[in-house]
C-alpha cells in the first residue's frame, strides 16, 4: 500500500482570515453537500468571535486549500469542517491542519476531543482512526431549532 505524499512545505497554517471567507464558504459547499449555506455563514461568524484562534485555514501561495475549525467549552473539544480541495488530498495537509488543532487544545488544558464523520464517509472514517481517532459507543442526535 502505498504511502501518502506529505504537504507541500508551502503549504502554511494560518489563523482564520475574513479575505478568505468567499473561498472557505465555497469550500464548505463542495465538501458538505447537505448543508446550508447559511449555517456556514453563521458557524464562521460565530467561530471568529468565540474561538479565533482555533479555526486555521492552510493557504498555499494565497489560495486557500483546507480548514479546521476547533471549538471548547473548557472541558471538551470539537473538531469541524476538517476540510481540503480534491486535488490536495492525501497530501497530508488534513493531518496537519488536525496536528494543530490538537496542539492548541493541549495548549488550553484540553484531554478530550470529539467531531462527527458520517456513516457512509468510509475515507474520512479511516483516515481518523489512523490518527488514533476511535468511534465511540454513543449515539449521536441533533435538532434543527431555527
Amino acid at each position: 500500500m502505498a504511502t501518502p505524499n506529505i504537504a507541500r512545505p508551502s503549504v502554511e497554517i494560518i489563523t482564520y482570515d475574513d479575505s478568505f471567507r468567499q473561498s472557505v464558504l465555497d469550500l464548505w459547499v463542495e465538501i458538505f453537500r447537505n448543508a446550508n449555506i447559511s449555517f456556514f455563514k453563521r458557524d464562521i461568524d460565530i467561530a471568529f468571535q468565540h474561538n479565533p484562534k482555533l479555526f486555521c485555514l492552510a493557504i498555499e501561495s494565497g489560495q486557500l486549500v483546507g480548514t479546521c475549525l476547533g471549538t471548547t467549552d473548557g472541558h471538551r473539544a470539537w473538531i469541524y469542517y476538517l476540510s481540503v480541495i480534491t486535488m490536495r488530498r492525501r497530501q497530508g495537509i488534513a493531518t496537519r491542519l488536525l496536528n494543530n488543532a490538537e496542539r492548541q487544545f493541549r495548549g488550553l488544558g484540553i484531554n478530550q476531543i470529539g467531531l462527527h464523520v458520517h456513516n457512509r464517509s468510509y475515507a474520512a472514517q479511516m483516515f481518523y482512526r489512523k490518527l488514533g481517532y476511535f468511534q465511540e459507543d454513543v449515539q449521536c442526535m441533533g435538532k434543527r431549532i431555527a
